[in-house]
């Protein structure tokens, strides 16, 4: 399935706290547009006329029908749009779940093998049709612990984002976001666009890295090898 991109896809993840929905929210700083805002009423910590943040409009709550109306809506007239936000992606993957669940012989709750090919579809279809709209998307992932055997024992290496692996394939830009000493940064664990190497680590990650031309952006970044940054795993 081919989609005609005009903005950047991003995907994020990290702890909370990391600064992942401010990070998201600059989209309206760069567009001077609103940023349709997807999930949960935790963005309202932020105040929607912060000049920082350039203003949002949630969109729906967290179903799949009603995610797939509120796009829907930005389909019909897309030009009003700065930016899109999906805060979580990972609640909208737990909620396509439901939608393929179904009664076992024991009562549980399952998916079966061609229930989860058909949920993967329809979840990238949705992604795809962000992607379509003229604006930059950017996903905010929960992460999930990556686990391996180490001398027999299982040990956590690391961690990963907590929704449809193919989500990983579909952006353009994978960040792992953290704060240390006080600060913010992102690490680089993808970027399609060029402007920076996997394994590089950006104090004071803004979406402007990323979506003003090189000769104006500020750059505030070092790199450093991928295994120096706590707690990183791709």
């Amino acid at each position: 399935m081919k989609t005609t991109k005009t903005g950047i896809t991003f995907l994020v993840r990290g702890e909370p706290g990391s600064g992942k929905t401010r990070f998201a929210l600059g989209l309206g700083r760069v567009s001077g547009k609103r940023v349709a805002w997807f999930g949960r009423d935790r963005v309202f910590l932020f105040t929607p006329e912060d000049p920082a943040l350039g203003g949002f409009v949630q969109k729906h709550d967290e179903s799949s029908a009603a995610f797939d109306k509120a796009v829907t809506s930005l389909e019909r007239n897309p030009p009003r749009c700065g930016g899109i936000v999906v805060d979580t992606i990972t609640d909208l993957w737990h909620a396509e779940q439901r939608d393929f669940e179904i009664i076992a012989k024991t009562g549980a709750k399952v998916i079966t093998p061609h229930g989860w090919r058909s949920l993967s579809e329809a979840h990238e279809a949705r992604i795809r049709r962000l992607q379509k709209l003229p604006c930059h998307v950017v996903l905010i992932a929960e992460e999930k612990p990556v686990y391996e055997y180490v001398n027999d024992e299982l040990r956590e290496i690391g961690t990963r984002e907590d929704t449809d692996k193919k989500d990983g394939y579909l952006a353009d830009v994978r960040l792992r976001l953290f704060a240390a000493g006080g600060k913010f940064f992102a690490e680089v664990l993808k970027d399609r666009t060029g402007r920076f190497g996997a394994g590089y680590v950006l104090e004071n990650p803004s979406i402007e890295l990323w979506t003003t031309p090189r000769s104006t952006r500020r750059s505030h970044h070092s790199r450093v090898g991928v295994g120096a940054v706590a707690g990183g795993a791709s």
